[in-house]
């Protein structure tokens, strides 16, 4: 019964604003001059990197779409594509690794500099193809931090790509130097 008053806290406190803050008109959702897609992203990325530093990936899931890719493949053209989707239900088996111990102690860390708005005419087919699970006219972001291999004089990597999909801003898709699946 607690952890469903905190779940519910920590939705009201989260998501509400996200939710709240768009109405919708015909299909679409649209912002209201008060709220931008950057804010919007922010609260998003500020709820996972507060979940991050408690260590509590149980609440994670109801910031992320389905299905979540969690690779890029090499189309052997130097473009990749979002690959290794997995469901909500699958979550619970993948969720330590792709939020592995490297991934808890680095994503709360990233700072403007590991931001990135990305283009919405980009020609990257990993873009193009997470860019058609979003919302019409709103804007992606991805967040990608590098961060030195443990026993290592090798450097690893992880990035998360953030998108409006009806709506609300979710965590769409990761890709890292190493695979979830």
């Amino acid at each position: 019964m607690k952890i469903n008053k905190i779940h519910l806290i920590f939705s009201l406190a989260v998501l509400f604003p996200l939710t709240s803050c768009t109405r919708p008109q015909g299909n679409e959702q649209k912002k209201t001059n008060a709220v931008t897609d950057v804010q919007e992203f922010r609260v998003l990325f500020k709820a996972i990197t507060e979940l991050l530093k408690r260590n509590d990936l149980n609440h994670l899931e109801t910031l992320m779409n389905f299905p979540f890719y969690t690779s890029g493949v090499d189309n052997g053209d130097a473009a990749d594509s979002p690959t290794d989707p997995i469901t909500a239900p699958e979550f619970k088996e993948y969720k330590s690794a792709i939020f592995n111990a490297d991934v808890v102690r680095i994503l709360p860390q990233a700072t403007e500099d590991n931001i990135l708005e990305i283009d919405p005419k980009t020609n990257d087919a990993y873009y193009k193809l997470l860019r058609q699970l979003t919302d019409a006219e709103s804007k992606m972001f991805e967040v990608y931090v590098q961060y030195p291999e443990s026993g290592t004089q090798g450097e690893s990597y992880c990035a998360f790509v953030f998108g409006q999909t009806k709506g609300k801003y979710k965590v769409l898709a990761t890709y890292a130097k190493w695979p979830v699946k």
